[in-house]
């Protein structure tokens, strides 16, 4: 069962525009490498836990979720908070903030509450109208006397406040009002919460962001902050730094045209482990193709419901009608994923099921291997974090796969 690619599982090596794949090819890895694009620098979490800058090109191995480490694929967003790096342009509404070295970013701030007995006591970067749309906002946060924080997204109006409470002590969402809350945990006792919410456009005098002490708060309590980020979109992304006005990530790109042998035509294999965290629409996951939707074997993910999306390949051969085989997964960190295509048959298996099997009308004229993206290497527009990914050029049999996929 001897793999002719293999990108990812522990084993990672990256250079200025390049990822490192290997073929097994007689006991020793031959380097393959993957171009990778990304026209500005970006953030990652590294191996201590860390949020560290990478420049333009450099590809993202991201630690945030697995020990073996991730390349990190995103779409390109936008730091509407412009100056995420200085507290002390922040507005404080009863309350006190003082800078702290280290951290998950080098630099973060404890703030304290001056004693509320009404609403809440809150840091926000700036006022910024928002026209209609969906917005997510998010920013690291740490226990400090109190364990609950509050993120919201607040208006002039004190009947239009928007807000998730989350629990630092166990990482949960304990209440949300009007928007979707959501906590990840991150080294040290931090985390990263966000709210995600829809302005009908009913309103403009939104606040994009505002974050800090819960309803009542104690002139005793303290919370540490970091990074915050307002970002249009249906889930938070990578931080991105911003000094005096907004700032933009470019998405990633990850494609390779492989010498002979590397991809099966009329038979073949492919495994991955794939973190499907973030979802919106229909996107384009990876591809194997001729460089169009003629020939190709082409995965996508689709929103479905709040705990399932469609995982479905399409494929096509010499420009025939296409055929697709899905199934509903539910949202979670990770998911193992193979396809496996012969003859004239193409099989899905997810987390070791065969989740289904469709007839083909053949396989073959395949060229390029497209990570992130669709048949002719478009990015799908979704965060995708590859853990691994496996070319095989002959079929593996269905017991193989179901125990590769478990």
């Amino acid at each position: 069962m001897a793999n002719t690619l293999e990108l990812g599982n522990g084993k990672w090596a990256t250079g200025k525009d390049t990822v490192l794949a290997f073929n097994d090819e007689n006991n020793n890895f031959k380097p393959l490498p993957f171009d990778f694009t990304r026209a500005s620098s970006a953030t990652v979490v590294n191996k201590a836990g860390l949020i560290e800058t990478v420049g333009s090109g450099e590809p993202r191995i991201d630690f945030s979720n697995d020990a073996k480490g991730a390349l990190l694929l995103e779409p390109t967003r936008t730091n509407r908070m412009p100056n995420s790096e200085d507290g002390s342009t922040w507005t404080l509404s009863n309350i006190t903030l003082s800078s702290l070295s280290g951290g998950l970013n080098k630099e973060y701030y404890q703030i304290t509450s001056l004693g509320n007995t009404g609403r809440f006591d809150t840091v926000k970067n700036d006022w910024i109208n928002l026209t209609a749309g969906t917005y997510t906002a998010s920013v690291f946060a740490k226990k400090g006397t109190t364990d609950q924080i509050i993120l919201t997204s607040r208006a002039n109006s004190t009947t239009q406040d928007k807000y998730s409470v989350f629990n630092l002590t166990s990482g949960i969402v304990v209440s949300s009002n009007q928007v979707t809350g959501s906590i990840e945990p991150y080294s040290d006792g931090w985390y990263k919460c966000s709210i995600t919410f829809t302005n009908s456009g009913s309103y403009t005098d939104f606040a994009s962001f505002a974050f800090g002490f819960n309803f009542n708060s104690s002139s005793t309590d303290t919370l540490f902050v970091a990074s915050p980020q307002s970002e249009i979109g249906s889930y938070a992304t990578s931080y991105i730094p911003t000094s005096g006005s907004a700032a933009t990530r470019s998405a990633d790109s990850s494609s390779q045209t492989p010498p002979s042998g590397i991809i099966g035509q009329t038979e073949g294999t492919m495994f991955f482990e794939i973190d499907f965290a973030n979802i919106s629409g229909v996107s384009g996951a990876w591809s194997i193709s001729n460089g169009s939707s003629a020939n190709r074997i082409t995965m996508n993910t689709t929103t479905s419901s709040s705990t399932e999306f469609i995982l479905s390949v399409a494929q096509n051969y010499n420009s025939g009608s296409t055929k697709l085989a899905s199934t509903n997964v539910t949202y979670s960190d990770n998911h193992k994923v193979a396809i496996k295509y012969s003859a004239t048959t193409l099989k899905l298996f997810v987390d070791g099921q065969l989740a289904d099997s469709v007839a083909t009308d053949g396989f073959g004229n395949y060229t390029n291997f497209y990570l992130g993206g669709n048949h002719s290497g478009v990015y799908g527009g979704d965060t995708r974090k590859f853990i691994q990914a496996d070319l095989y050029n002959t079929a593996l049999t269905d017991a193989e796969l179901q125990a590769l996929t478990t």
